[in-house]
């Protein structure tokens, strides 16, 4: 084969240097995992993260107060560099009393950043960055290539590690945008509809999932994984936010309660 000798560093480089073909890179994905075993393909999934995240890189600019004003580059970062640093400045702007402690959460989202695919990355971009200029579609159009052979992995270990649950960005994005996290949120709305006669026993989760979905912009996925498979709500990470809540709902003369686990 064309590119059997290319180290997989080597054979990313080449997808955005020149054009490679899906079934060049279908060949090589099964030449690096010895026909698609399924231990080497998530080792080349995970592998394919680290190294598309330092190679994608792109120009950071300060957004013109100006609608026509032209900006000019600030600086050229890395796709992991940028969101790593971003990332920090949101959660700490978010959390900012001085008993937080950001080394916690912050290693949260590396062990979650570890399985996030370089398409998912990007689309954390859009959610991360609001005060700075990128050319997302100059970063599309520029590394289209090396994309498709990230996705073409991606759908690999998907495909051979069903029980595996991927990243997305639901996970990171909820951490430092969102005023209610996912598992909250998700209760919450499921409590306001037991009230109209609705719940997971008696109605499609499918169904209730997509309606809490178009309405809190949550993934429909995760909010079905939250109907099926409920987990306790603890007072460490999640305490504040169904106080308010609950206040709220209080305030309403609502019956409407959230519990959490107060250990």
């Amino acid at each position: 084969m064309k590119y059997d000798n290319f180290s997989l560093p080597e054979f990313m480089q080449e997808s955005i240097n020149s054009y490679i073909s899906d079934i060049e890179m279908e060949l090589y994905i099964r030449h690096m995992t010895s026909d698609l075993d399924s231990t080497l393909v998530k080792v080349l999934f995970l592998d394919v993260n680290k190294i598309s995240g330092g190679i994608i890189k792109f120009s950071v600019c300060e957004k013109s107060t100006k609608k026509k004003e032209k900006t000019t580059p600030s600086n050229h970062t890395s796709l992991d560099v940028y969101i790593s640093e971003r990332y920090i400045y949101l959660l700490t702007k978010k959390n900012n009393t001085e008993k937080y402690d950001i080394s916690d959460d912050f290693q949260k989202f590396k062990d979650a950043f570890y399985y996030l695919s370089a398409i998912e990355k990007i689309k954390l971009l859009t959610t991360l960055n609001t005060e700075e200029e990128i050319e997302y579609d100059t970063i599309i159009k520029k590394y289209e290539g090396l994309l498709r052979f990230c996705y073409l992995v991606e759908q690999k270990c998907r495909v051979l590690h069903k029980t595996i649950e991927l990243t997305t960005t639901d996970k990171i994005i909820e951490e430092v945008t969102k005023n209610h996290t996912q598992k909250v949120t998700t209760d919450i709305m499921l409590s306001i509809l037991k009230q109209t006669g609705v719940s997971e026993a008696t109605h499609d989760k499918t169904k209730i999932a997509k309606l809490i979905s178009s309405i809190t912009g949550f993934s429909n996925h995760t909010i079905r994984q939250r109907l099926t498979n409920p987990d306790d709500l603890t007072k460490k990470s999640h305490g504040q936010e169904i106080d308010n809540i609950n206040r709220l709902f209080k305030e309403l003369n609502m019956s409407n309660h959230i519990k959490y686990d107060n250990t």
